[in-house]
């Protein structure tokens, strides 16, 4: 029997953890009926399931101790850690007493540097934790090539690529109406649909770029929906009023199954300025749409130019052109759709995800 403990900062729901809380969820509900895995999550959020015990609190030192305590109680064999700080610095520690564990750590966005004298002893703090553990797992090429670069810590543990998976969620056609109806999307076209956690700079100016873009479609029943909340979604807000344009751009808030609003969209775009490897383009290629994407950070691994999706650089003329396309190709968009969800189908498919996570990773057969 071997025992797994995740350490994750967010557990409850994606709205603040987006992506990454997907990816785990995904892993813990296929993990934790196995007979030969004894699973455990160590989180912030409250949580009432046995095997999910919550750390939640403010204070960082006072986390960090409540981790380690636990991890102790436990008495884990292998440790994936997805949080930087004060949980991969608990997981590092109780490695130093345990150190025939495996301890694994993960991370999906790319890190900022951190340069000059302030930042020192945390990019230093960081680097000793990253090269204390057993492996280093990223979720792109971009990703993995920006740890080489990083000019503030020098990783020497291995590290490899292991991408999202996507699974269709499924969604009741109630709910497609009800959000149908809430915004008056009846007999709309084209819907066009961006999802995001807006609490980062890059992710807002992509989406500034697409309401810019949209503006100049000048198409009478077209909408833009954006799906997603964070700090900066005010600001997005103010910038929709300051062009008029608040009877066809909605605001849809956080929702926890984004294919009610892909079922209702006709093309998909995402255009933040370097996303990792998003899982919202792998949600949008589940759903057959033909998709508009930044030529930007690890998005290029995942779309592929006029074959599953556009390619275009970050500027409202190129976005707006792309989209324009789609709209007069018909055949063209059917084409590039259908292509995005066999891509899905052959290389993201979750059975793939849970046989390498468990036997590459895990080393469990």
């Amino acid at each position: 029997m071997k025992k797994v403990v995740i350490l994750i900062p967010y557990w409850n729901s994606a709205r603040t953890g987006g992506g990454v809380v997907s990816r785990f969820h995904y892993l813990y509900n296929e993990l934790k009926n196995k007979k030969d895995i004894d699973l455990y999550i160590i989180t912030t959020d409250i949580n009432l399931e046995p095997n999910i015990i919550s750390i939640h609190g403010n204070n960082k030192i006072f986390l960090f101790l409540r981790a380690l305590i636990n991890l102790l109680k436990i008495s884990p064999t292998i440790i994936h850690c997805a949080e930087h700080g004060y949980m991969l610095l608990a997981a590092v520690v109780y490695k130093h007493f345990r150190r025939k564990i495996k301890l694994i750590y993960s991370f999906h966005t790319d890190r900022e540097e951190e340069l000059g004298d302030s930042a020192a002893l945390r990019n230093k703090l960081w680097g000793w934790s990253v090269n204390r553990c057993d492996l280093i797992l990223v979720a792109s090429e971009y990703l993995l090539q920006k740890t080489k670069t990083d000019r503030s810590v020098s990783i020497n543990k291995p590290v490899r690529i292991f991408p999202h998976t996507v699974k269709l969620k499924e969604y009741n056609c109630k709910d497609v109406e009800a959000l149908r109806g809430k915004f008056d999307l009846h007999n709309k076209f084209p819907i066009i649909c961006t999802i995001g956690i807006f609490r980062y700079e890059w992710k807002t100016q992509g989406v500034e770029l697409l309401i810019q873009a949209f503006q100049k479609l000048d198409a009478l029943d077209a909408r833009l929906l954006i799906v997603g909340d964070g700090e900066r979604i005010g600001y997005l807000k103010k910038m929709v009023q300051g062009f008029k344009l608040q009877d066809k751009i909605n605001f849809v808030g956080f929702l926890d199954n984004p294919f009610i609003a892909l079922s209702l969209c006709h093309i998909y775009c995402h255009l933040a300025l370097k996303e990792a490897a998003g899982l919202a383009i792998l949600e949008a290629m589940a759903m057959e749409r033909p998709i508009v994407a930044a030529k930007m950070g690890g998005i290029p691994e995942i779309v592929s130019d006029k074959n599953n999706g556009l390619l275009v650089e970050p500027r409202v003329q190129g976005i707006t052109s792309a989209i324009r396309t789609i709209l007069d190709n018909p055949d063209f968009a059917k084409k590039i759709a259908l292509n995005a969800r066999i891509e899905v189908e052959n290389k993201y498919a979750p059975h793939k995800f849970i046989n390498t996570y468990l036997t590459d990773i895990l080393g469990i057969r």
